[in-house]
């Protein structure tokens, strides 16, 4: 009996102070300790009421969503995608690098005039766009090669036969019909005693206007001579030239003024230049005298480096009824020499011409009874 109520005791006691027991246990896994063992702050639990009312959505407020904004495009304007200097950081006309490299891509192959066009109307679409700077040098550059001469390929795209520059075969007795840079020196030794130095600098202008000056002995004497050369038509894609020349000349002795307007027409097909040229030559003096002056010329490159040639000259004077005319006609030929350069090519910025000169029709007039020739072009545009 004594060992039954000591059990019954203890059994009473331990069931008397549980809550002590249980309570150290718990307080190792409460909230707060478990917060702390994670490192999280402690933060209170919103009651399911507060939950409902404020719904479980993300909600990107405007702040978020411009610093989103300033990451991605500070990160893809950050890239020099054409490679330029040019600031690629936002700007207010509403373009980029992309767009700009989009445009350049679009208008490679535009002719010059509609490139300028499109360029211009993207300078308004897209007004205080960073890329002026450049666009107005692109806009320079085609407007150059629209109205400057010796601009073959201006960059950034092909350039239409009719503004390329054309290369032509100069004549030895006759004028220069291609406007072009150029310096022609020669000579000229007629038997018995014809002696004729030629210097002649031509200046172009534009691509199909030049002006030129030189001295020359002519028949009627040594020369100071000047004048224009206009192409009204000068082609690369059909190989032709209409050329109005207008040249005057100082006559030594006799001293008198001349003045030498005439027009030629050169057409190249395939490996044969062809050209003719005439008009008068008008003395003014006392009398009045006044020559026809005309010539044809026929050059074909037989290789890259030599041509050979033959044209003639009409050099007349006194037309009547009763026949008494002055001529002395004479016909020129020989060969065309193109030398290569150092690293071996061929151009026709360097032409030699050798020849000879004999007149085929004469009356009255007998400057010499035939001569030698040389002659050497430099284009230097």
């Amino acid at each position: 009996m004594r060992a039954f109520y000591m059990v019954f005791s203890g059994l009473m006691l331990g069931l008397a102070t549980p809550d002590s027991a249980w309570a150290q246990d718990d307080d190792f896994f409460d909230d707060e300790e478990e917060d702390d063992l994670f490192g999280d702050e402690d933060e209170e639990e919103p009651s399911e009421e507060d939950r409902l009312e404020d719904g479980d959505e993300i909600n990107f407020d405007d702040e978020d969503e411009e610093g989103f904004e300033d990451f991605t495009d500070d990160e893809e304007e950050g890239l020099d995608l054409l490679g330029d200097d040019q600031d690629a950081q936002k700007n207010d006309s509403g373009d980029d690098a992309g767009t700009y490299r989009r445009t350049q891509e679009a208008m490679a192959n535009l002719p010059p005039d509609e490139e300028i066009a499109a360029w211009e109307e993207y300078l308004v679409t897209y007004a205080g766009t960073p890329y002026t700077d450049k666009i107005n040098g692109r806009i320079q550059q085609l407007m150059d090669s629209l109205y400057t001469a010796g601009l073959d390929e201006p960059e950034g795209g092909e350039v239409d036969a009719m503004r390329q520059q054309l290369s032509f075969s100069q004549a030895m007795q006759l004028e220069n019909i291609n406007p072009r840079d150029r310096i022609q020196v020669g000579f000229e030794w007629g038997i018995p005693d014809h002696i004729n130095l030629i210097f002649d600098y031509e200046h172009a202008f534009v691509r199909n206007f030049s002006a030129h000056f030189g001295v020359r002995n002519r028949y009627t004497g040594w020369n100071v001579e000047t004048g224009v050369h206009w192409a009204l038509v000068k082609s690369k894609r059909t190989d032709t030239l209409l050329t109005f020349i207008g040249d005057t000349h100082f006559n030594a002795s006799p001293a008198f003024l001349g003045v030498r307007p005439q027009l030629a027409f050169g057409k190249r097909i395939g490996k044969l230049d062809l050209q003719a040229q005439g008009g008068i030559d008008l003395e003014l003096q006392n009398p009045l005298g006044m020559r026809i002056i005309a010539g044809i010329n026929g050059n074909f490159r037989a290789t890259d480096t030599v041509g050979i040639f033959l044209e003639s000259g009409v050099n007349m004077k006194n037309f009547s009824w009763e026949g008494d005319v002055f001529m002395y006609n004479v016909a020129t030929f020989g060969m065309k020499f193109f030398p290569k350069q150092e690293n071996g090519a061929v151009s026709d910025d360097l032409e030699v011409n050798m020849g000879a000169t004999v007149p085929y029709a004469r009356q009255y007039w007998a400057y010499h009874y035939g001569s030698v020739m040389g002659q050497v072009n430099v284009n230097m545009d």
